[in-house]
């Protein structure tokens, strides 16, 4: 989600949903495993602190789909004022829930910049990350 492509899919934009005012809208993203009963071995998940990272950092590029364009976040730039928490060895029966993009605009954070990683420490025959995303929206009213 960006600033320009988050209001377009939440639809924020519009003045009501289902007859009611929307004041705000957020993404949550539910990231589990679908490994086996082992915990993850190989490309654990890194997810950078909101606070630490300014609008500046976010790198955006256009989704060409064949009936529109839209825009996704694709990265960070490097500043030296990124804080992450790195999740190891997640096992199955847990579960990281965060937000991936809020419309308020009053200094909450607003994006989650987050991605799984080569991790030179993992086994070098690990099995490799099976993981499951879970969107859903969550609407204000006004």
């Amino acid at each position: 989600m960006t600033t320009r492509s988050g209001p377009d899919r939440s639809g924020a934009r519009s003045p009501s949903r289902r007859g009611r005012e929307i004041a705000r809208a957020a993404l949550c993203d539910h990231s589990g495993m679908a490994c086996d009963h082992q915990p993850i071995q190989a490309n654990p998940l890194a997810v950078a602190d909101a606070k630490s990272v300014g609008m500046e950092d976010l790198l955006v590029a256009e989704r060409r789909y064949p009936h529109r364009v839209g825009h996704g976040l694709i990265g960070l730039k490097y500043s030296p004022n990124h804080r992450c928490s790195i999740f190891l060895k997640m096992r199955r029966d847990e579960a990281l829930v965060f937000k991936v993009y809020d419309s308020e605009k009053d200094g909450r954070a607003r994006f989650t910049p987050h991605t799984s990683f080569v991790d030179p420490a993992s086994p070098p025959n690990a099995p490799p990350r099976q993981s499951i995303e879970v969107r859903a929206f969550a609407f204000f009213a006004a």
